[in-house]
């Protein structure tokens, strides 16, 4: 079975300023519905800020991205919160998504 090295946690939110999803089902759906508004980077995603907070980092990262195919520019910046967690049964490790929050 092929492992995803990035895995929403059991807590996990995402907020902006048009919604707020709580749970990876609830984030999930978002990222789904979002599709249909043809999201592209017209730049890509750059990371501007990490700051570890304890047991986590959060990585913040500058967007600028196109919707409805160009009708739409929204400039904004994502927070990604992050976890490293050792997987027992390999060596590598994965990244828990704790929280992402992006403001436009």
């Amino acid at each position: 079975a092929k492992h995803s090295y990035v895995q929403l946690a059991d807590t996990v939110t995402f907020e902006d300023p048009a919604a707020r999803c709580y749970g990876p089902k609830e984030v999930k759906e978002a990222f789904r519905a979002l599709a249909h508004l043809e999201p592209k980077s017209i730049i890509p995603p750059c990371v501007v800020d990490v700051q570890p907070q304890g047991e986590s980092i959060a990585l913040s990262y500058a967007l600028n991205q196109s919707y409805l195919g160009g009708r739409l520019q929204l400039k904004s910046l994502l927070i990604v919160t992050i976890q490293l967690r050792q997987l027992k049964e390999i060596p590598e490790s994965e990244f828990l998504v704790l929280q992402m929050e992006e403001h436009w």
